[in-house]
């Protein structure tokens, strides 16, 4: 009757949500929130400290333990949403290679969800109900209000931390946006125009760009496609460079000039675009990139996952993997 009582405690104790330290509610107020006794609520509480999660302080109440016992990951439950589009070749696909590879070596249960954007609501909740962790291969942060329950979470190529539950894994925005000024500067370019959607992850690799493009003394504007918009374009100067935030974005806009010119968008323009899909996706339109080894990305977020799992209540962080160009 309790366990009920027993999960949501010991999820909010693992994902931070309840800091070490912290007084959990009075039994009367457990008793009402999870319509108990006294008995049930204090038979529960029992069992959250002989797993190390809390202790009781003689007339003073249940407490996070400040120092949590690590944990073991043999048979830690994750449930893992990915995009189901072009999944055996997208970088989802090479990021979950990583993750696999980590997770059977610590022994590790992985279920995988594919999601798209019609659905990503209900896969969160149903993927949410039977895991001990949530992680998330794409930007979907965009598209999430906020996380379910309260499970610590993990999320590649994700910028949102939902007040420090998520921890983000994304390419390293500092260094893309030296080796993006690199580029232009080499090909005699000062003003950029910077094409990005409406993705957390995508706008500030792009604000990272523009901060320190300008301050070594280079023009930019800025061009913000909403999340899943029409196909677009603004009058663009022949003597302008173009950044795209995605390969994905790249690629739309470029099949969209060609139809309607009948020209290529790269020989007409100085381009670059940001996570190296045209060298991943069969049928993408190859251009000037600058990417990451995707699947040493999943290796990172999955050893994430072990650390957020193994350290009850460790706060979430924000990695950046390492990042190098691929210029034609």
């Amino acid at each position: 009757m309790y366990q009920k009582m027993v999960d949501y405690l010991e999820a909010a104790i693992i994902s931070g949500h309840l800091k070490p330290g912290s007084r959990l509610p009075t039994l009367r107020r457990l008793c009402a929130q999870f319509s108990l006794s006294m008995g049930t609520v204090q038979r529960g509480l029992a069992v959250l400290e002989t797993r190390g999660l809390v202790e009781g302080r003689r007339g003073s109440g249940v407490y996070v333990r400040e120092s949590l016992r690590e944990r073991s990951t043999e048979g830690a439950r994750i449930a893992v949403l990915a995009e189901s589009a072009n999944v055996e070749v997208s970088y989802c696909a090479h990021a979950l290679r990583g993750v696999q590879e980590v997770a059977e070596a610590n022994n590790c249960a992985l279920t995988l969800y594919f999601v798209r954007a019609n659905n990503l609501l209900e896969k969160l909740q149903t993927a949410s109900a039977a895991a001990e962790l949530l992680l998330i291969l794409g930007a979907y942060d965009g598209q999430i209000a906020e996380l379910p329950l309260n499970l610590p979470a993990v999320g590649l190529e994700n910028h949102r931390d939902y007040n420090g539950r998520m921890s983000t894994i994304s390419m390293d925005p500092v260094r893309t946006a030296e080796l993006a000024g690199e580029y232009f500067r080499a090909r005699n370019i000062r003003r950029v125009v910077v094409f990005t959607q409406d993705i957390p992850c995508h706008r500030f690799r792009c604000e990272v760009f523009e901060h320190i493009w300008r301050e070594s003394g280079g023009e930019s504007r800025r061009f913000i496609e909403p999340f899943y918009g029409a196909c677009a374009m603004p009058p663009l100067d022949p003597d302008e460079g173009v950044l795209f935030s995605s390969g994905t974005y790249q690629q739309r806009l470029a099949v969209h000039y060609r139809e309607r010119t009948g020209r290529e968008l790269r020989h007409d323009f100085t381009l670059l675009s940001i996570d190296g899909k045209s060298l991943l996706v069969p049928g993408y339109l190859p251009v000037s990139t600058i990417t990451t080894d995707w699947v040493e990305a999943g290796r990172m977020t999955m050893q994430e996952c072990l650390r957020r799992l193994r350290c009850p209540g460790s706060p979430a962080r924000r990695l950046y993997a390492g990042v190098y160009p691929c210029y034609l």
